[in-house]
């Protein structure tokens, strides 16, 4: 996703719920544009504590959960005592992917997230975007939320189901003891 809207200007925030996600989208969408994901890189990724792989040429960034709600819970204080109304501009859209895989992080960064476009639409600011992404979320779980709804049916990547019959079964045990 954050191909398309690079190209038409947009900044990207990824939030993903685990560390491995972060590094595997980043490097996914870093090879559409040929790169490695990185400071001099479109794509930059940030995840616990480890030393931050981003830079001022980063259209997209990636980050877990947790740490963006630190990054962003700093941001916010900085911006109260600069009297700045929000520290992201209208330009960027927020998406968390993953949306079923509920957690106390992901609530917390989305109501704060929330709070902030309340409070640009206050300001006569353009707010930016949130999308949230999920393959398995059924859209009733989502129909509170005050927001367009894209469903997109799919089907699985180009293979069909795998079905394993007991009989199927009972041969892998026995292999997996065998070895």
């Amino acid at each position: 996703m954050p191909g398309i809207g690079i190209e038409y200007g947009y900044e990207w925030v990824m939030l993903e719920p685990r560390r491995l996600l972060v590094e595997n989208c980043a490097r996914q969408a870093a090879r559409f544009f040929g790169q490695q994901p990185g400071p001099s890189s479109v794509i930059g990724l940030a995840h616990g504590f480890d030393a931050e792989h981003m830079g001022a040429a980063n259209s997209a960034r990636y980050f877990t959960y947790g740490y963006y709600l630190r990054r962003l819970l700093g941001w916010l204080a900085s911006c109260r005592q600069a009297e700045i109304v929000s520290p992201i501009s209208g330009n960027t859209v927020v998406c968390f992917d993953e949306w079923h895989e509920r957690s106390k992080e992901q609530t917390l960064v989305f109501n704060e997230l929330r709070n902030l476009q309340g409070r640009m639409t206050r300001a006569g600011l353009r707010p930016f975007r949130i999308i949230l992404c999920s393959a398995t979320l059924p859209s009733d779980d989502v129909a509170n939320i005050d927001a367009p709804l894209i469903e997109v049916r799919g089907r699985p990547q180009g293979r069909p189901p795998v079905l394993i019959s007991t009989a199927q079964r009972r041969e892998l045990c026995l292999k997996v003891r065998e070895v």
